[in-house]
């Protein structure tokens, strides 16, 4: 228990003093604390400084030095990078392997195609085998002659075989895609 000989309210008035003063020191010392910090970093920052101006005396001073040998090996490094660039876009427009298998999903419709190879690629053409099955005769006609129609001079051989069943009909041909 706490006992005091002071009246109530000049207890409460003592209590809210002593808060007061207690806030007070401790702002100060946090303040006395930042000044601290401040005062520690600042021959950081001095000697950062210096070492920036060193810097940057030293890159002028080389600049002035080397500044014509440095440009005329910049302009044949990009000389250089145009030509390597200019080869790997010539190189990005072949057609790719990719790109067959878009075409020939693209021109599937109600087919089911199960695998697709490319066996052979050559300057002119590509050979691609297709197996899937077909769920009429008509819809394996309508795709062979989608597959032929992506390009003039496109082939697909399908063989007579192929056409025996009248529905569900399994088949694997040969398509011969012309490139450009």
């Amino acid at each position: 228990m706490r006992h005091s000989f002071l009246p109530s309210q000049d207890q409460k008035a003592l209590k809210k003093r002593y808060r007061l003063h207690a806030t007070v020191v401790a702002l100060f010392l946090l303040s006395v604390v930042g000044i601290i910090g401040i005062g520690s970093l600042f021959p950081a920052y001095v000697e950062v400084s210096f070492e920036e101006r060193d810097q940057n005396a030293s890159l002028k001073d080389g600049a002035d030095k080397e500044g014509v040998q440095s440009i005329a090996d910049i302009i044949s490094e990009l000389q250089s990078d145009a030509i390597l660039t200019r080869e790997l876009s010539n190189t990005l427009t072949e057609e790719r392997s990719s790109d067959f298998i878009k075409e020939v999903i693209s021109a599937r419709a109600s087919v089911k195609v199960h695998s697709i190879s490319i066996p052979e690629v050559s300057t002119t053409s590509a050979v691609i085998v297709i197996q899937g099955i077909a769920p009429t005769r008509e819809s394996l006609v309508s795709f062979k002659t989608r597959l032929e129609g992506l390009a003039n001079g496109n082939k697909v051989e399908l063989p007579i075989s192929e056409l025996a069943k009248s529905k569900d009909i399994p088949f694997s041909f040969k398509f011969t895609r012309l490139l450009p």
